[in-house]
């Protein structure tokens, strides 16, 4: 009787930390776009599918030829204890994305576990992309989405680089009525 409490007991502590996700760090995550510079997804859980991953790679690739904007879009299941905010800051300066001459950097993450969606935006794209807007794309566009169920609406990020690519046109518009 005592070795199966035992046996119990061990099983339920020694589960929880099989279940537990990998816990990601600035370190720890690939940097495919430093290896790749045509990929701009950081998906190293597989929590989007490969499909998404490609789709998403290819609008920012031309949202990079088009606005000279350089993005990267992390999907982790957790980063720990860590700020998403820090986090972000630390991805943006760690991997260097964006110009160094125009800082045009922008780290989307997505933490799942913490249930967090953060854009870092380097401070030449502060203009171009305010926090409001970052806001305003957060929670219009992708908090909607259930976390469970990113495979199943995995369009949302057509959105993100729709508004973008719409942002900078609009933008350009003003310039040459002015």
């Amino acid at each position: 009787m005592k070795s199966i409490l035992t046996f119990i007991l061990a099983t339920f502590l020694l589960f929880p930390l099989q279940a537990q996700e990998k816990v990601y760090t600035v370190d720890n995550l690939p940097k495919v776009h430093l290896q790749n510079k045509m990929q701009y997804v950081c998906n190293p859980a597989g929590i989007l599918s490969q499909a998404a991953c490609d789709s998403i790679d290819s609008m920012l690739y031309a949202l990079e030829q088009q606005t000279g904007i350089e993005t990267v879009v992390a999907v982790v299941p957790s980063i720990g204890e860590e700020d998403c905010f820090n986090f972000c800051h630390q991805l943006l300066n760690k991997w260097g994305v964006g110009k160094k001459d125009k800082n045009n950097g922008l780290v989307i993450l997505l933490v799942t576990d913490q249930r967090c969606i953060q854009f870092y935006t380097g401070y030449g794209l502060e203009g171009v992309l305010p926090d409001a807007i970052c806001k305003r794309i957060q929670t219009r566009y992708m908090i909607p989405v259930s976390y469970t169920h990113l495979r199943a609406h995995e369009t949302r990020h057509d959105l993100v680089c729709r508004l973008l690519l719409e942002k900078k046109k609009a933008k350009k518009k003003k310039k040459i009525l002015v």
